[in-house]
C-alpha cells in the first residue's frame, strides 16, 4: 500500500426503543482513500415491559421503535474525538462538540508553537435529541443486555469486502483482511448527554483494562515521521496532538542524528522519528505529571455491575409522569482508539441501542 493508504483513523445505542439505520460513509480526510465506510444498521429501541416511549421531538408521535427514516442522514461515519469535552460542558452546551485533530496547523513554517487550534468536526457522526416519555415517575437506563445494545462488526458484508480487497491489493491474506475489517468496532461509542443535569456519558461497549489517552504524537501528513515544528528557538520537536493540562510537564528526549523508521505497520499511531527532530516520549511524560487527558467512559459490563449492586448506574435520566424528556443521543467512531487505524477502513457495522426503566422515582 502507498502511503497515504496507511495513515491512521483519527478520530469518533441502546434503550428499550429502536432505531435503524444503513448508509455509506468515506472521510478523505482521516482514511486517506475512497474506500467507503458501510452503516449497516443503526436500532434505537424501548423495553416494552412498561408504558415507556420515545420520540424525535417534544410534541412527536411517541413509539416504541425508531428507524434511520425518522433522522436526518448521518451520510458517512468518519473517526471524530470528544476529547476537549470539559469546556463545552462548562459551557452548558445541550449537545456535544466532537473534534478534528487531522489537519490542525502545527507551525512548521511560521514557527509559532505547539498545536492551539481546534477543528470542531461537523459531520460523520450520529448526534440527535431524542425524547422519553413514561406513564410513571422512573428512572431510564440502558439495556445492556447482548441483544438489546451494541455495536458489532457486520462479518458477512466484511467478509465479502475482503474477499475484493484480497483481489485488488493482495498484501494481506482474505482472511486478515476480514480480521482488520471486523476490527472496527472496537473504536465505536455510545454517548448521552443528559441536557438537564449536563451529564455526560461516554460507553465504550469494548473497553478494557487499557486507557485512552487523548493525546500523543502523531503522524497526519502521512510521511512516515511523527509531524514536528520549529520553536522560535530554532529547536525543532514532535508535535504533541491532543488535550494537556500541564505542556510543560511533557518530557522530551535528545534528537537522533539519523532517520530512525517505524516497525510494523505504518499509521498516525505508529511511525518513525526524524533525524534533528527531539523526540515526544508520552509514557515518560505521564509519569512527569504532564497530565494528558484520560477517556471518561464506561461499559456495558459496569453499567450491569452497578444495576446489581442496587445502584443507580453511571447512565441514567430522571423521567417524570407524563413528561417528555429530552435526551441527547450520539454513536460515533472515537479516533484516539487504538483501533482507529486504515486497516478497519470500509469495515461494516451494526448498531443498536435499547433505553429501560430501571426502577420508580
Amino acid at each position: 500500500m502507498d502511503m497515504k493508504r496507511n495513515r491512521l483513523i483519527l478520530f469518533a445505542l441502546y434503550t428499550a426503543i429502536g432505531l435503524g439505520f444503513s448508509g455509506i460513509s468515506f472521510s478523505l480526510a482521516w482514511y486517506g482513500s475512497s474506500t467507503n465506510l458501510r452503516i449497516t444498521t443503526i436500532d434505537i429501541s424501548l423495553d416494552a415491559d412498561r408504558d415507556l416511549k420515545i420520540a424525535t421531538s417534544h410534541d412527536g408521535n411517541y413509539v416504541q421503535d425508531l428507524t434511520e427514516a425518522d433522522f436526518p442522514s448521518v451520510g458517512s461515519f468518519t473517526p471524530v474525538t470528544t476529547t476537549f469535552s470539559s469546556s463545552w460542558i462548562e459551557q452548558g452546551q445541550e449537545k456535544p462538540t466532537f473534534y478534528d485533530l487531522s489537519y490542525a496547523s502545527i507551525g512548521i513554517e511560521t514557527g509559532v508553537g505547539e498545536v492551539t487550534s481546534r477543528n470542531e468536526a461537523i459531520r460523520g457522526f450520529f448526534c440527535q435529541d431524542v425524547y422519553l416519555s413514561c406513564d410513571d415517575d422512573v428512572y431510564v437506563g440502558l439495556d445492556v443486555s447482548s441483544d438489546a445494545t451494541y455495536f458489532r462488526s457486520n462479518k458477512q458484508k466484511n467478509a465479502t469486502y475482503a474477499a475484493s480487497l484480497y483481489a485488488r491489493e493482495g498484501e494481506y491474506t482474505q482472511e486478515e483482511y476480514e480480521t482488520r475489517l471486523n476490527d472496527v468496532q472496537y473504536s465505536g461509542r455510545i454517548a448521552l448527554l443528559d441536557p438537564e443535569r449536563m451529564d455526560f456519558t461516554i460507553v465504550d461497549p469494548y473497553k478494557g483494562e487499557d486507557k485512552v489517552y487523548f493525546g500523543g504524537a502523531l503522524d497526519n501528513d502521512a510521511d512516515g515521521y511523527y509531524d514536528f515544528y520549529q520553536t522560535l528557538d530554532n529547536d525543532r520537536k514532535e508535535v504533541f496532538y491532543g488535550e494537556c493540562d500541564k505542556p510543560n510537564n511533557l518530557v522530551y528526549e535528545d534528537a537522533l542524528k539519523v532517520d530512525a523508521n517505524a516497525e510494523g505497520e505504518l499509521t498516525s499511531f505508529n511511525a518513525g522519528h526524524k533525524a534533528g527532530v527531539k523526540r515526544l516520549n508520552i509514557e515518560k511524560s505521564i509519569e512527569n505529571g504532564a497530565d494528558i487527558t484520560v477517556e471518561n467512559s464506561t461499559s456495558p459490563a459496569l453499567l450491569e455491575a452497578e444495576e446489581e449492586l442496587g445502584k443507580l448506574p453511571d447512565f441514567y435520566v430522571e423521567v417524570e409522569a407524563n413528561k417528555p424528556k429530552r435526551l441527547n443521543l450520539n454513536f460515533y467512531l472515537e479516533g484516539w482508539d487504538p483501533a482507529s487505524i486504515n486497516g478497519t477502513m470500509g469495515g461494516a457495522f451494526d448498531m443498536k441501542v435499547t433505553f429501560k426503566i430501571l426502577r420508580e422515582r
